[in-house]
């Protein structure tokens, strides 16, 4: 008889113990992976964030670049147009030099 009701006792604290265990492995898989989720979508985003920062950067730095040179190459035109016409006398608009020729093409547009 005591075989008998120990061996119900030990039964049912298995099953107790087992189940108890699943449920508390499930729960910390869930939240593990949750976790783990968050973080790399956050890495992801302060990745893309930074890509597109460097991205930007570079847009600045090049367009500064060609302003630059598209002012030195029209500084450089104007100063050509302005010595070869002997009769055009360049005018200067906002402290900028132009030829009498290229301010005809501004007007007209």
């Amino acid at each position: 008889m005591r075989k008998h009701l120990s061996l119900k006792f030990m039964l049912r604290t298995a099953i107790v113990v087992t189940f108890g265990i699943s449920v508390l492995g499930w729960i910390m898989t869930r939240s593990l992976g949750s976790e783990v989720r968050s973080r790399s979508d956050r890495e992801a985003t302060d990745q893309v964030s930074a890509v597109l920062n460097v991205l930007q950067t570079v847009d600045n730095l090049s367009s500064q670049s060609v302003r630059c040179a598209m002012s030195r190459w029209h500084n450089s035109a104007l100063r050509t147009k302005v010595s070869r016409h002997s009769g055009a006398t360049p005018s200067t608009i906002n402290k900028r030099l132009f030829a009498a020729l290229c301010l005809i093409g501004l007007i007209a547009s």
